[in-house]
């Protein structure tokens, strides 16, 4: 009934042409109730690519024909090669040899830990105006990155952040799970070189992340997202940090990013979401702090006790 609808729709009234209409479970959604749609501006090559076999479990074999008749196909699917993409993993287990690779480790720990305790909350706050998961898809993140925690370089924090990206690209779900990959990935470049990182070096690395999703995501501050939070907190750090390379002085920059990024958090409340999910549910359900921007108050504030 709704695919017919849209495809009357699209057809009738916006005059387009559908030369393709998959319908099913593609993609299920904890707590969420609807449809989705997606649209694709079709051309030969992705009409090529989309009739080739597949053995993804969830894509349907069968679809609506340009003529407007059910189609399938058989074609065998485009040959591929292996990748020799490097793993910023260690092969064996390995423990950190340097106090600031320790104290490395030691924040991704609370960082882990917090987030885990925060699952139900986070996902109560997603209900309100997402799939109702977003504590759930942080937790597989977190989950795997415990798992392999004694096989990261922490004494190298540009390859241990890189690890950490592999890790949630491979284990988190969603937009959060590409958002995060990409904060973590770009975070690093400012990390590279010498193991010994100065508090203005994981400033830039932040402001790299926050750069890369404004830039990938579409999203700013005061659109209802996790940047609410993360925005306040790297400009609270970067104005207490000053020019300043002293450790006693990042922890109290620390400090007051952690209150600007519950404060930035806290202020979402009152936005009305302009990009996720809550962006297409009504601005009158949607009075809740995002899911998204309280992550990332709990992981930095956890990253601050992991330094305590």
């Amino acid at each position: 009934i709704m695919a017919g609808s849209a495809i009357s729709y699209l057809t009738e009234k916006l005059k387009l042409k559908v030369v393709r209409a998959y319908m099913g479970a593609l993609m299920t959604s904890l707590e969420m109730a609807g449809v989705s749609f997606t649209l694709l501006k079709m051309t030969p090559q992705w009409a090529e690519c989309l009739d080739q076999s597949t053995s993804a479990p969830g894509w349907p074999t069968i679809s609506l024909g340009p003529d407007g008749s059910a189609m399938r196909t058989d074609t065998p699917p485009f040959p591929t090669k292996g990748t020799d993409k490097q793993t910023n993993l260690s092969a064996h287990l390995i423990q950190p040899n340097t106090i600031y690779g320790q104290s490395l480790r030691n924040c991704v720990s609370s960082l882990c830990t917090a987030l885990i305790a925060s699952e139900a909350e986070l996902n109560r706050l997603d209900r309100g105006g997402g799939d109702g998961d977003c504590g759930t898809t942080l937790r597989a993140g977190v989950d795997a990155i415990r798992k392999e925690i004694d096989y990261i370089l922490w004494d190298n924090p540009y390859r241990a952040l890189l690890a950490i990206s592999d890790i949630v690209e491979r284990s988190m779900g969603g937009t959060s799970g590409a958002i995060y990959t990409i904060f973590l990935t770009s975070a690093s470049i400012a990390l590279e070189g010498d193991s010994k990182k100065s508090p203005q070096d994981w400033l830039k690395g932040l402001e790299n992340g926050i750069n890369a999703i404004r830039r990938y995501g579409g999203a700013d501050i005061g659109d209802r997202t996790m940047l609410d939070a993360l925005i306040p907190a790297a400009t609270a750090f970067k104005t207490e940090l000053g020019s300043s390379t002293d450790t006693d002085t990042a922890i109290k920059a620390l400090v007051k990013a952690v209150e600007a990024a519950h404060s930035g958090a806290e202020s979402t409340k009152t936005m009305d979401a302009k990009a996720g999910r809550a962006s297409n549910v009504d601005s009158s359900l949607v009075t809740q702090v995002d899911p998204g921007a309280k992550a990332v108050a709990i992981w930095l504030e956890a990253v601050l006790n992991g330094l305590k």
